[in-house]
């Protein structure tokens, strides 16, 4: 087997592509939401699952795909979780309508 030009295993691959996928049905669904609100939901659909529903099992499944990234150390969970404390603190200065929590 030739080595891979970035050096990830197929695994790690593997992962990343997961990742990647769910961030973009997330981005899917955020634009529905703007497009139509959050209560909406697509016309075919027979189970009038609304969008915030879809948006909600979008992130769950983004979460899930980040703590395996975590969980086969691909990164490393205090680093993201330092990050997200940084962002907490400098995110106000951006917000024009809603307050850090």
């Amino acid at each position: 087997m030739s080595e891979q030009f970035n050096q990830l295993t197929p695994s790690e691959h593997e992962r990343l592509a997961i990742v990647m996928e769910e961030m973009s049905e997330v981005c899917q669904v955020i634009g529905k939401i703007l497009r139509h609100g959050y209560d909406d939901h697509s016309p075919s659909d027979k189970t009038r699952t609304t969008n915030r529903e879809n948006l909600e099992k979008e992130l769950g499944h983004v979460a899930y795909a980040v703590e395996q990234l975590i969980r086969h150390k691909d990164i490393a969970e205090y680093l993201v979780e330092s990050s997200k404390q940084s962002k907490r603190s400098s995110a106000w200065q951006w917000l024009h309508h809603s307050e850090v929590l």
